[in-house]
């Protein structure tokens, strides 16, 4: 491969500079950010993937790798997560060009974390109509009235979670065609990040038809 599995500092804080920007102005909990499509590749749909996630946590690694070969078995592609190869670390550049060469796989996708961020968003105070019921002794009875009730500003914070996914072609000259950003906020589960992230990856890349469609 021509290019290094981490991005230099400056194009991963340009990253997170996007994210940040992005779930500004947003309220949806989940982002593709920062997509880009080779418009040149026109090879067709991948059908044997290495998947290699850029994870120090061999748990983590295992667990990201596993969970984007089952999504991708499902697009008919025959996928090999690199810690059946590589089960002590994830592979280098020239780990993964070898493993290429040998098994012969149409494409890699890599996947690396982005430091988490937060996001805070300021809510300005608002008034509410409140339905008060209170007892009348006089008459012997209950009424009910409104009044304006006035709740104070305050500061709302959420934690985003991004992931960089890139997908390289082996095939004539080697060179990426998809590169994308998914960011979601306030994730309950490490299981909502994968299941909500890789879904929104796949369905990108068929629509650009790196892979199959169901």
């Amino acid at each position: 491969m021509k290019r290094h599995l981490v991005r230099p500092a400056a194009a991963v804080a340009l990253t997170v500079c996007s994210i940040a920007i992005l779930f500004s102005t947003c309220t949806p909990s989940l982002q593709l950010a920062n997509v880009w499509r080779d418009p040149s590749y026109n090879l067709g749909p991948m059908k044997s993937m290495m998947v290699i996630s850029v994870n120090k946590d061999r748990i983590k690694r295992r667990m990201w790798e596993d969970a984007f070969a089952v999504e991708l078995s499902k697009h008919r592609v025959a996928v090999t997560s690199s810690y059946h190869e590589f089960p002590d670390a994830f592979p280098d550049t020239n780990q993964i060009t070898d493993a290429v060469r040998r098994y012969g796989y149409d494409g890699v996708l890599i996947i690396s974390a982005l430091p988490i961020q937060t996001q805070s968003t300021p809510v300005a105070p608002y008034a509410t109509t409140e339905p008060v019921t209170q007892y009348n002794p006089w008459r012997n009875r209950y009424y009910t009235r409104y009044v304006e009730e006035v709740h104070p500003g305050y500061v709302e914070t959420s934690k985003i979670v991004s992931h960089e996914v890139d997908v390289w072609s082996t095939k004539g000259h080697e060179q990426m065609v998809w590169s994308g950003t998914c960011a979601i906020a306030d994730p309950v589960s490490t299981q909502q990040i994968h299941d909500e992230t890789i879904g929104l990856i796949v369905h990108d890349l068929t629509k650009a038809a790196i892979i199959l469609k169901r």
